[in-house]
């Protein structure tokens, strides 16, 4: 049976206060080796998350509706988040957006072992569709859109619908 929590909110505020205060080693020491994060441009391991957050630049965070449940040495939160945050010199928009962390016990107390952030991140639909090796050769057109798309999505649905559309764009593309 699993058990409501408040562990869960205290350590979710606890990381996004060592972001904010780019404090890297303690944020370092809360991910799990196994650490695994999910975002609309893919996959990300701990090294991969250490280098998204170390190139966040966040301003005010404001956390609510919290909801945390534990199951053994597990605690699974869900929250909202309002963050003014900036990647790659463009800023996000700062309406609220789910989360979704799990955070582990171990021997050495509790780790962030997994999260999924589906907030769009500028750019990164574009980088999906035009990988290296690709180059940046194909439809002008589906670029374009889906720059455009990206910024005015308002559901994590909605990118999914364009990028199924743009790799359909894409193949047709390749078979020419």
């Amino acid at each position: 049976m699993n058990q409501t929590t408040n562990d869960g909110e205290k350590m979710e505020k606890q990381i996004w206060e060592d972001i904010n205060a780019k404090n890297w080693k303690a944020v370092e020491d809360k991910i799990a080796e196994g650490f695994q994060s999910v975002h609309p441009d893919g996959t990300r391991d701990r090294a991969g998350e250490i280098s998204l957050v170390k190139n966040l630049d966040v301003g005010q965070v404001a956390l609510s509706d919290f909801k945390s449940t534990m199951e053994g040495n597990d605690i699974v939160v869900t929250y909202m988040i309002s963050a003014q945050e900036t990647i790659d010199l463009e800023r996000l928009p700062t309406r609220p957006a789910s989360r979704l962390s799990i955070w582990k016990r171990g021997a050495g107390g509790w780790q962030w072992i997994c999260h999924a952030n589906l907030t769009p991140i500028p750019g990164a639909i574009s980088q999906v569709l035009y990988p290296p090796a690709w180059g940046r050769s194909g439809s002008p057109l589906l670029f374009t859109r889906m720059k455009t798309a990206h910024r005015a999505v308002a559901t994590p649905s909605t990118v999914f619908a364009e990028l199924a559309l743009a790799v359909t764009i894409r193949r047709s593309e390749l078979r020419v």
